[in-house]
């Protein structure tokens, strides 16, 4: 399955900030659900909100990066092995989406690196 995996500045200063930094605060992921539909997955410290909106991938990928997002778009590999993630997080949920098997990628920019660095990621 493909993602756009997007990376969000914070846009107010909270706690865990003093960990992730400011410039990457934050991820979620999106996928096509159907022609002219996202499916957002946003792990939030609420809890894990996933949402279908009526827009295309394209059109909302210009839109997080008219609004100061970086993205990168990710193939996901179809086998998957079972396996633990740890601590509910926004890295967590994405790698387990991704299927990102990096134990040592804890914060949204180490994800950003590891991603940037795969052959995999576009």
């Amino acid at each position: 399955m493909r993602w756009a995996v997007v990376f969000a500045p914070a846009d107010r200063w909270v706690w865990f900030n003093l960990f992730t930094g400011r410039k990457y605060a934050h991820i979620f992921a999106m996928t096509e659900a159907a022609e002219g539909k996202i499916m957002v997955v946003d792990p939030l410290l609420t809890g894990l909100d996933v949402r279908i909106y009526d827009t295309g991938l394209a059109k909302e990928m210009r839109e997080q990066i008219d609004h100061g997002r970086k993205i990168i778009v990710v193939d996901a590999p179809e086998e998957r092995k079972p396996r633990l993630y740890g601590v509910y997080t926004c890295v967590t949920v994405i790698k387990s989406l991704l299927y990102v098997r990096a134990w040592w990628v804890i914060t949204p920019k180490q994800l950003y690196n590891h991603l940037t660095r795969k052959q995999w990621a576009e």
